[in-house]
């Protein structure tokens, strides 16, 4: 019996208000989705920005070790 209702109330037309329920509702979960990856986007360009300007500090320390005529400075 409450197949058959469900069923039913599924062959009926929707009104205006819920087709704009529906509406806002796939607008709303669509833009979760984008901010989703979105923060996932900055997460990822954040990390390997960290990376290369960390692999930047290790070679100008590097070479700051080693004097002008190119031999390794004595510590």
């Amino acid at each position: 019996m409450e197949t058959t209702r469900a069923l039913e109330s599924h062959s009926q037309p929707l009104s205006k208000e819920e087709l704009y329920d529906l509406a806002q509702q796939s607008t709303e979960k669509q833009k979760e989705d984008e901010d989703e990856e979105d923060r996932g986007t900055k997460e990822m360009q954040t990390k390997d920005l960290t990376d290369i300007l960390s692999a930047t500090d290790m070679a100008a320390e590097k070479l700051c070790d080693i004097d002008l005529t190119g031999k390794a400075a004595v510590q």
